[in-house]
């Protein structure tokens, strides 16, 4: 054993496990590229200093150590932060009690995960704890003038209220159905294919930024910029003041992901979506398909011709992972298009396509879907609700894919009011009935993707 491993040895007995000195406290290193740190928050209750927590990072050499008190703030607070001793980075998993002088009493790690770190200096660092569905990115900012060991943590993970520019709600689209194909050849139309994937928004002012249309429970914005792996990339300056709305997508090999693993990277971590993506062979892809913004100028109902230039110059200067829908213009480039998803060869969708306004202001973009006829039994009626009160009306009707079998789904869309009177009226001698719907398609449990009444089958 060399004389610094006996040190060390000697040092923990002394104070606490993984402490190779009371008084060292080397400088942080400094980051100017993105790097992954481990980090630690666990729960300290010392008897001589209270209860408290420890938060740690380490960069794989060294596990730079700070007590807080309050414990880590929540989004848009800060919090003081002691700079404690360095530990060993073997210490971060340790769970136990203490029972030497330093520190006595009993530790817990309460998150225990991967911190991407895109920069630091001995004065500040940031960084993202990737352990979590929505990241909390923190800054520690050392404070001098306060005592040499005094630093200030602040989390600033965007929120609804800290960033009202995010969008969070997706576009207005009408629905068509392709059948209806004729009325959009017309160069008054520009169409793409519509994707089959988790739609976010981007921003580009300075960073990349990729949130969710749809913000979390408590207020913050769901970030799967680390996801993407997008966090490192330095937009242009010609994109300032620029956001498009995307849909992601994944591949493994040359095939897409389904939606169902892709649904589960993106309600996981940051860091076990990613290390799933790296045991499977799983990249994900952003394709853009609507600006927002561009330049700090509104355009989200600009002619689909404008908002094509600026979609375009996204893709051109984002990485590989960036790639544009099928776009057509042309009645045949449209037909061929049509062909192709209506034939399942498309590679990347079997929903349809959405038709934009090549020239028109202000004009809301449809959605083309291809819907599938199928026959389904009726299990049972259930009835509509307004406000929590049963009305005599049919809400829809459950479902089973053959006569007797078991209920797989329900359908509530596609019934005219007095459809819905006569079917509450008759619910009874409805059971058993054979019924052609429309739908988008049929899940691996038999359920259909988004179906709606035809007929009744005669």
């Amino acid at each position: 054993m060399s004389l610094m491993e006996q040190l060390d040895k000697l040092a923990e007995k002394l104070y606490a496990p993984g402490l190779p000195s009371k008084e060292t406290k080397k400088p942080i290193p400094t980051v100017t590229k993105p790097k992954e740190w481990d980090f630690v928050d666990s729960k300290h209750r010392a008897e001589r200093a209270g209860p408290h927590t420890d938060l740690r990072l380490s960069d794989g050499r060294t596990a730079y150590s700070w007590a807080v008190r309050k414990g880590l703030p929540e989004p848009g607070r800060s919090h003081l932060a002691i700079r404690q001793p360095d530990h060993l980075p073997s210490y971060l998993p340790f769970e136990g009690r203490i029972e030497s002088e330093y520190g006595r009493g009993d530790v817990r790690p309460s998150r225990l995960g991967k911190a991407r770190v895109p920069n630091a200096s001995p004065r500040k660092i940031h960084f993202a704890a990737l352990d979590r569905k929505n990241p909390d990115q923190f800054v520690l900012v050392r404070t001098p003038k306060y005592g040499p060991d005094k630093w200030l943590l602040m989390n600033q993970t965007p929120t609804t209220k800290s960033r009202p520019d995010v969008p969070t709600t997706k576009p207005p689209f009408k629905e068509d159905s392709v059948e209806s194909m004729d009325k959009y050849l017309s160069d008054r139309h520009i169409l793409s294919s519509k994707i089959d994937g988790a739609q976010v928004t981007v921003g580009f002012d300075g960073k990349v930024e990729v949130f969710s249309h749809r913000p979390s429970v408590s207020g913050e914005l769901i970030n799967h910029t680390f996801v993407l792996g997008a966090e490192d990339v330095k937009p242009p300056p010609s994109l300032k003041k620029t956001r498009v709305r995307a849909e992601l997508f994944g591949v493994k090999g040359k095939k897409p992901i389904p939606m169902r693993t892709l649904g589960g990277l993106m309600n996981s971590s940051p860091q076990k979506a990613l290390d799933q993506m790296k045991r499977q062979g799983i990249k994900l892809y952003a394709a853009p398909f609507q600006v927002v913004e561009h330049e700090g100028k509104s355009m989200e109902f600009a002619p689909y011709d404008e908002q094509l230039k600026v979609l375009n110059k996204v893709v051109t200067k984002m990485p590989d992972n960036w790639v544009m829908p099928d776009i057509a213009k042309t009645p045949r480039e449209k037909t061929k298009l049509v062909d192709l998803i209506r034939k399942k060869r498309h590679p990347l969708t079997e929903e349809g396509l959405v038709a934009w306004p090549a020239g028109q202001v202000a004009a809301q973009p449809t959605k083309l879907k291809f819907r599938e006829h199928s026959q389904v039994y009726v299990v049972d009626v259930f009835p509509m609700k307004s406000r929590g009160k049963t009305l005599n009306l049919a809400g829809g009707f459950t479902y089973s894919l053959k006569p007797g079998g078991p209920e797989v789904g329900r359908v509530g869309t596609g019934f005219s009011l007095n459809l819905r009177k006569e079917l509450w009226k008759d619910r009874k001698d409805m059971k058993g009935k054979k019924v052609v719907i429309a739908s988008l398609g049929q899940f691996p449990n038999g359920a259909y993707r988004a179906p709606s009444f035809i007929s009744f089958h005669l």
